[in-house]
């Protein structure tokens, strides 16, 4: 579908970028459904079993919280989650 195009060549450019300021990414998925539940899944049936992932900076209150999917991984994947709190892209 051209919903899943778009969500692919994004995820693409995400991968990419990815590479070039960590230098490696070894997997991408395009899945369908909630995303906590497919991170968790995917990492339980990983041999390697830590799971980076970023989360967005809140306002007032929600600074001291973690975001729903994020904190919902964090809870459930029963292993390590690094959280890197997720910065704007440089303006081009």
């Amino acid at each position: 579908t051209h919903a899943n195009a778009e969500a692919a060549e994004y995820l693409g450019q995400v991968k990419k970028n990815l590479q070039q300021q960590e230098g490696q990414l070894d997997q991408e998925h395009l899945l369908q459904g909630d995303p906590a539940v497919s991170i968790i899944d995917i990492a339980a049936a990983a041999d390697d079993r830590l799971v980076e992932m970023t989360t967005h900076s809140r306002s007032g209150m929600g600074r001291w919280m973690l975001g729903g999917i994020a904190e919902r991984v964090v809870r459930h994947s029963g292993g390590p989650v690094l959280l890197v709190r997720a910065t704007d892209p440089p303006a081009a």
